[in-house]
């Protein structure tokens, strides 16, 4: 179809798939040639494909090399089956008891007993050497076996050599990055010291620095007006006194209370002076606002609020110390309306016409 984008693969991919596909007939041999390969490694799907591969192989080897050539080949499946199995038990009963070993283990060649050769020669040459020559010998005996052996020869061979490839990527990736770093904070140092122009690149481990003088300079004069204006920026000064919370709330409430005007509350008879006035959330006594009073030539008594207030006169309450941290009044309270007995008080006639007063019951009258 046109328009339709054909997917393409990167080296790299190619090379993840070669690999993949040679891990299943390696497996095959791999069992008989390591010791303790890891549990999830040696994947017993895979062995179980490779097993009826190699059965359908057999049989039809059979036909023109003779049934003998086909039972050795299903007889070979059946050993790599079973060692397959062991090999997986063994490694499970390792997890099991705690034994500490990768489970994507390739596990350990028998040949390193005695080779005094490393580890990685071992797998990538003399594992498939010792599995090529034997292919090579039964080839002329029984072909289908001898050409699969060295067939998988040649898969593990790939396989491993791969994988090694793969290995010395990830250690030189972890050095370059090292040496990134290093240079980075070496390049650093040196624009901070007054250096100018790109660093010669045997002194920056084959990294480039930069390839225009031009803009490397214009780089480097906004770094260092950038870090004048660093350097010209007030710091912030600590507070220094500073009161935690609880104390600061309690010294803005004395400063209030020392501040606030006093309260006039308006005089009562003996049953309303012994009533209890409401309670604020904080504990303290709340007064309903009163209107203010027009005048102050009403008679003046002496009255004991409940608790924090203490007032000496209608026109000037005090708060006790008690009540002052949290409780200061923030506006002055207007007078409050004078309590008249009977119309023959001196008060009474002394309001204006219009003036709000109180009888001895509790009630608002205005003076006509």
């Amino acid at each position: 179809m046109q328009g339709q984008q054909e997917q393409t693969f990167t080296f790299e991919q190619k090379v993840n798939i070669l690999q993949y596909f040679t891990l299943f007939p390696a497996l095959t041999v791999m069992v008989f040639l390591r010791r303790k390969i890891g549990y999830r490694f040696l994947d017993m799907l895979k062995i179980q494909i490779m097993v009826v591969l190699l059965w359908g192989y057999g049989i039809f080897s059979a036909i023109p090399f003779g049934p003998q050539a086909g039972t050795i080949v299903v007889l070979f499946s059946l050993a790599v089956l079973i060692a397959a199995i062991i090999e997986r038990r063994l490694r499970w009963r390792d997890i099991k008891r705690g034994i500490r070993w990768h489970t994507y283990s390739r596990g350990i060649s028998w040949f390193s007993y005695f080779l005094p050769l490393p580890e990685h020669i071992v797998k990538r040459f003399i594992d498939p050497a010792a599995v090529l020559i034997p292919g090579i010998a039964l080839f002329f005996l029984f072909r289908p076996l001898g050409f699969y052996l060295i067939l998988s020869a040649v898969c593990l061979f790939l396989f491993e050599t791969i994988d090694f490839q793969k290995q010395i990527d990830r250690m030189l990736d972890q050095l370059d990055n090292q040496v990134e770093g290093e240079i980075a904070s070496e390049n650093m140092e040196y624009f901070q010291n007054g250096g100018a122009g790109i660093r010669p690149i045997e002194e920056t481990a084959g990294i480039p620095t930069g390839t225009d003088p031009d803009l490397a300079a214009a780089i480097e004069r906004r770094r260092a007006r950038s870090r004048k204006t660093q350097k010209t920026l007030p710091a912030p000064e600590p507070l220094q006194g500073s009161l935690s919370q609880p104390e600061a709330i309690a010294s803005n409430g004395a400063t209030a209370s020392q501040q606030a005007p006093a309260v006039s509350l308006p005089p009562s008879s003996s049953a309303d002076a012994s009533t209890q006035s409401p309670s604020s959330p904080l504990g303290y006594p709340q007064q309903e606002p009163v209107t203010p009073e027009p005048s102050s030539n009403g008679p003046r008594r002496r009255v004991t609020l409940p608790d924090n207030l203490v007032m000496t006169d209608t026109s000037e309450p005090q708060i006790s110390q008690a009540a002052m941290p949290l409780q200061a009044a923030a506006t002055q309270v207007p007078q409050a309306i004078p309590v008249i007995q009977s119309p023959a008080d001196p008060a009474f006639a002394a309001l204006p016409s219009g003036a709000p007063f109180m009888t001895p019951d509790g009630k608002t009258r205005w003076k006509k």
